[in-house]
């Protein structure tokens, strides 16, 4: 079992309108047949820096310089997480009815993998230090998530042609998942580290069915718009924005878990630093000597990478050079934070444009971001990141990149 790979840091990939500051644009012209390409990869984190999430990547020396740079202060909590996903969407231009000829249809097919994880600064020391610094001494190891799921989607739904507004119900293809959970966790470590004394309340989870697909699900996803009135000093479109939201059913979990005070004599642990290296076989024995207990069981949760977006929007067509787009954007899971976010778009001529954006919060801090965008006959492309710094600073916290295609059939 490889419970740490929750832990995989994720660069490239593709996703979905909503996730994205490309920024979102809007217009009301009816338009005909289009084919939307949507990219999103990223990974950010609180604390852990790049030049430590690179060796995870590509390999190389973890030198205890590189780890205490990446450690946190007492009392502190570190997050970290990240997805990889993308999406094809195609947009009908033949209206459903004569009776309604501005109501459309949409048609679309995705994959996504997200992952999550929350960790208190002894978990951290105890997995990339050991116990040395311990001995004698109490560790806490509470409040500590960790999250993996991966899945694929395939959706139907219909949109206003005029005003964009939509709704489209996703069918859900589970691929792998993974959950962690210590609420209580208090480890006191004898003078010689002979003796470990644990108080906790510990689950881990993993999805274990032997059919291709790990669960089924269903989830919706949907955009609104409204004109901006009576705000003095702004005008343009605000959107509400979701994705993803909804609930997967996996069909076989395979459940590790402890709740009680325990006295564990005769093994280091450090050895837990060895779990991704692990046969399964390897992991059942180390785990019962621990005095986990295991069972099996189904059910139903909720997918932790659905996203919630409200902001000003952009206006395509617009007479202004310069437009502002902000909001705030929400994340179905308990390690992500509410993330505010502002950025200004500018039009160059009648091809290019480019922007920037601040944002704060998610699973880490400040970043800031930029993008470019050109269209050419029928065809509009774009690309940023929100984290521009990231590509090439070793000592931030994270990286990012978004694409997106539009390809106007007529």
């Amino acid at each position: 079992m490889r419970v740490f790979k929750v832990l995989t840091l994720l660069l490239l990939g593709f996703s979905s309108e909503a996730q994205q500051l490309l920024p979102q644009s809007y217009d009301t012209l009816i338009d005909g047949h289009q084919v939307h390409l949507e990219g999103l990869g990223f990974f950010q984190t609180s604390h852990l820096r790049n030049e430590m999430s690179n060796i995870f990547l590509r390999g190389g020396y973890l030198s205890d310089e590189i780890k205490q740079n990446s450690r946190l202060a007492e009392n502190q909590n570190g997050r970290i997480g990240g997805e990889l996903s993308g999406e094809i969407v195609f947009k009908s231009g033949t209206p459903l009815s004569k009776s309604n000829e501005n109501l459309g249809w949409i048609a679309k097919i995705g994959y996504s993998n997200v992952f999550g994880a929350q960790y208190s600064k002894d978990a951290f020391d105890l997995l990339f230090f050991g116990n040395q610094s311990m001995l004698g001494e109490e560790a806490t190891i509470a409040n500590t998530y960790a999250f993996n799921l991966s899945f694929y989607k395939a959706g139907f739904g219909i949109y206003n042609r005029r005003n964009k507004n939509s709704i489209v119900l996703n069918a859900l293809f589970g691929g792998s998942y993974t959950g962690i959970d210590i609420d209580r966790g208090n480890l006191t470590f004898s003078n010689d580290g002979g003796v470990v004394e644990a108080n906790l309340n510990m689950g881990i989870q993993q999805s274990i069915s032997p059919a291709y697909f790990q669960g089924l699900g269903a989830a919706i996803d949907f955009e609104l718009h409204a004109a901006i009135k009576d705000i003095p000093g702004i005008s343009g479109v605000f959107q509400l924005s979701g994705r993803n939201l909804g609930v997967m059913y996996l069909s076989k979990v395979e459940s590790y878990g402890v709740n009680s005070e325990l006295t564990y004599s005769g093994f280091t642990l450090n050895e837990l630093s060895d779990f991704a290296n692990y046969s399964s076989s390897d992991f059942d024995t180390y785990i019962d000597s621990l005095g986990f207990s295991t069972s099996q069981f189904s059910g139903v949760r909720w997918v932790p990478g659905g996203t919630i977006q409200a902001g000003k929007i952009v206006e395509e067509g617009s007479q202004k050079v310069v437009q502002s787009f902000f909001g705030v954007r929400v994340l179905t899971n308990i390690i992500y934070r509410p993330m505010a976010f502002a950025g200004v778009h500018v039009t160059l001529n009648d091809w290019l444009a480019l922007g920037g954006q601040l944002t704060f919060g998610g699973y880490g801090g400040f970043r800031g971001g930029m993008y470019a965008q050109t269209e050419f006959n029928n065809i509009q492309l774009g690309i940023g990141s929100e984290d521009v710094v990231g590509f090439f600073a070793q000592s931030t916290f994270g990286k990012s990149l978004l694409i997106r295609g539009v390809w106007r059939l007529d």
